[in-house]
């Protein structure tokens, strides 16, 4: 079979697409068989009697490219976003915490999939085809962090069938906010949340929590979850974050996102908050988007390429806040 290692911030989805359209398969379901039928043969031929092997799509994927399949998953699907709020999702050793969180299929977060028409643009000149952006998929992106443009969709299913150069034919923009202040706002939002998927820190939400109630305490006072919400909605809009989670395919989330995140930082309940209400939390609590992600990671170690990386966009975020 051909290999096509993966692109930089490449999803899983799109990954598979191009090993199954290098590899002249109809589609992703018989890419994953002959990977499977491949992990059979080699386990035959190892010592022991064979077994099914029973390795998720995402190990069968990485192992075909020659990769760590948790560096895999850290770098190519929404796992680090999973890590969060599971303070037990690495006991047992890498593999355990792949089958735990149970990445069995194709992995986004949500059932259209967003491209920015100017890394189309890019990639065509550079590899001769366009490929998605992980950081593009996480839920309340609107523009490209780094070209400034609104991003545009393509269904989920239109792209398994789909070449990868032709989605700007099948696409959909995303609707952008009519107020200028909103959108600087969803921008702080989108950097604090690729700090979350490109530093690969888990990040405890009961401490994170505890955290961002202290500060926020001390910055408004004993307001109430209401309180927080409409602030929330001053900022970035209602439409935008009503729009949070829908059309979702994460597990176990409704239509819009709630104030739960915002009756937990406030101390008035308990129980797990959706991430994204936490990150809108901490942008409420700390208007720089690295404080607000240094209080929510607290004293977890940072490799020295997270370092980087979110230097490398505070950078960027200090020269959007000169240009505005």
């Amino acid at each position: 079979m051909i290999v096509c290692d993966p692109l930089p911030d490449e999803p899983f989805l799109c990954h598979a697409l191009r090993n199954q359209l290098a590899t002249g398969l109809d589609t992703h379901i018989q890419l994953f068989k002959q990977l499977r039928l491949q992990a059979k043969v080699a386990t035959r031929r190892g010592p022991g009697r064979c077994a099914p092997t029973g390795e998720t799509w995402v190990e069968l994927l990485a192992k075909h490219c020659g990769l760590d399949p948790f560096d895999y998953a850290m770098d190519h699907t929404s796992f680090p976003l999973l890590l969060y709020g599971h303070v037990s999702a690495l006991e047992g050793g890498r593999a355990k915490a792949l089958a735990r969180l149970d990445l069995q299929g194709p992995d986004s977060p949500r059932c259209d999939l967003l491209f920015c028409p100017a890394c189309v643009e890019e990639d065509t000149q550079d590899y001769g085809f366009a490929y998605y952006r992980r950081k593009h998929q996480f839920l309340g992106s609107i523009r490209c962090s780094t070209h400034d443009v609104g991003l545009q969709s393509v269904a989920r299913e239109r792209m398994r069938v789909t070449t990868l150069p032709h989605v700007v034919t099948v696409s959909g923009g995303v609707p952008q906010p009519a107020n200028s202040n909103n959108v600087r706002e969803i921008s702080r939002y989108q950097t604090l949340s690729e700090y979350v998927l490109d530093s690969g820190v888990r990040i405890d939400q009961w401490a994170a929590c505890s955290s961002l109630t202290e500060r926020i305490r001390t910055r408004w006072g004993h307001v109430q979850a209401e309180d927080l919400w409409d602030k929330a909605v001053d900022r970035f809009g209602e439409d935008w974050m009503l729009s949070l989670h829908q059309n979702s395919s994460a597990p176990g989330v409704g239509v819009g996102l709630t104030m739960r995140s915002f009756y937990l930082v406030t101390g008035l309940t308990a129980g797990s908050a959706q991430l994204d209400g936490i990150l809108i939390a901490a942008l409420l609590a700390f208007d720089d988007p690295r404080e607000a992600f240094g209080c929510l990671v607290g004293d977890a170690e940072l490799s020295q390429p997270a370092v980087d990386v979110v230097d490398h966009s505070v950078h960027r975020h200090d020269e959007e806040l000169e240009a505005a």
